[in-house]
């Protein structure tokens, strides 16, 4: 492998493919948020991580690594070695003066920080979900650890074999056969690609709890889909973003040349890389039955929803619905909208259908209210 990876030619590609990398990647406050993101996604599935534990731990690296215990002993069990962003400890003590044992200048020139404050940024969002699955398994394998030194708690087997598990909540970047190492000079990110596409893969296979996850982030991404497609302005967003993202549908802000509302949305996770080929499906699926049948996917979603509520038996999940339907100004029940395009613009009181009530019509004009969103928000509960 060594001398494949290491001929001059392979080198020269590598460090042109280099210049790249950094530009898109190691340089880019853009990818480094998006890539932190994206793991969460990984390793919640994968290890059971939640963002909120990913986000704590990304706190607390922030303090650096010589007042954070936890980090000092994933590192001493080689926990930093498999990864996209950071430098190999040699070079960390070169850039300290470190030598004998001795450390010869405090620290970085004020330019230097600022030139590497994005990839640590990166390199401190990558490790992240890693180090909170390393703190999970000491809880669960090692009982005292906070009690003990770094250096000791890395000693442990227990230590080790967390340390092992925790590389794995995301790309382990160590990993890859012969040919796409070989290959990975010439084609840039083709191991971490490689790598990315067989992550589900080995979560699925390997974890029955993962599975459980995954069908946990399934169900909410369907619930998601399901209020985002109350938009007709929906279709309009991207493919990439409909199929590779989790994003919120929030009201329309501007019109078209036609008159048309433009599509208005807070991406959540802005790419679900690996993930995609599984929730991109899925939503890909859910736009069919829209398209192909709408009041039937009304009818499907008005169904499916309360069943997703662990209070089903209750009437907050059918208020919680009309509320969604009254903001969205879509009926998903015969996707439609409440009040018609034609009457948008009227005055609430004035929003009256041929079909609607004598008696809700003169509450409404009473009370200056639309009488179709009240005969909707009746017949709707």
């Amino acid at each position: 492998l060594n001398k494949t990876t290491s001929n001059p030619v392979s080198a020269l590609v590598g460090a042109i493919n280099g210049v790249s990398r950094a530009a898109f990647t190691t340089f880019s406050p853009t990818f480094v948020i998006s890539n932190i993101m994206n793991d969460s996604v990984a390793a919640f599935v994968r290890a059971g991580v939640f963002p909120w534990e990913t986000a704590k731990t990304i706190s607390a690296s922030m303090k650096g690594l010589a007042s954070d215990p936890i980090m000092q002993s994933f590192r001493l069990t080689g926990g930093f070695q498999m990864r996209f962003f950071g430098r190999e400890a040699g070079a960390i003590a070169r850039e300290v003066g470190a030598t004998g044992g001795e450390i010869l200048r405090p620290g970085q020139p004020i330019l230097k920080r600022l030139i590497d404050a994005t990839p640590r940024a990166g390199e401190v969002g990558e490790q992240a979900p890693r180090i909170a699955k390393f703190k999970k398994e000491l809880d669960r394998t090692l009982p005292g650890w906070r009690g003990m030194t770094p250096e000791k708690v890395a000693k442990t087997p227990e230590a080790r074999a967390a340390a092992a598990k925790s590389v794995e909540a995301t790309i382990n970047f160590a990993r890859g056969g012969y040919l796409v190492k070989s290959a990975n000079p010439f084609v840039i990110f083709l191991n971490a690609s490689m790598e990315g596409v067989k992550l589900p893969i080995r979560a699925l296979r390997e974890s029955p709890a993962a599975r459980i996850r995954l069908a946990a982030v399934i169900a909410g991404g369907l619930a998601i889909d399901a209020y985002n497609m109350c938009y007709p302005e929906y279709f309009d967003v991207p493919n990439d973003i409909r199929w590779g993202s989790f994003f919120i549908m929030l009201p329309s802000r501007e019109k078209d040349a036609a008159g048309n509302p433009k599509p208005n949305y807070f991406v959540i996770i802005p790419r679900t890389r690996e993930w995609a080929a599984i929730l991109g499906t899925k939503t890909y699926a859910m736009e069919k039955l829209f398209k192909n049948s709408p009041q039937s996917f009304g009818q499907f979603t008005r169904g499916v929803t309360p069943m997703l509520s662990p209070i089903s038996e209750i009437p907050a999940p059918e208020i919680l619905m009309e509320l969604f339907e009254q903001k969205a100004n879509w009926d998903f029940y015969y996707s439609s909208p409440v009040v018609p395009p034609e009457m948008a613009g009227l005055p609430p009181e004035e929003q009256i259908t041929p079909w609607t009530s004598k008696t809700l019509a003169e509450i409404g004009i009473g009370i200056k209210v639309s009488p179709t969103r009240l005969q909707q928000g009746i017949s709707g509960t």
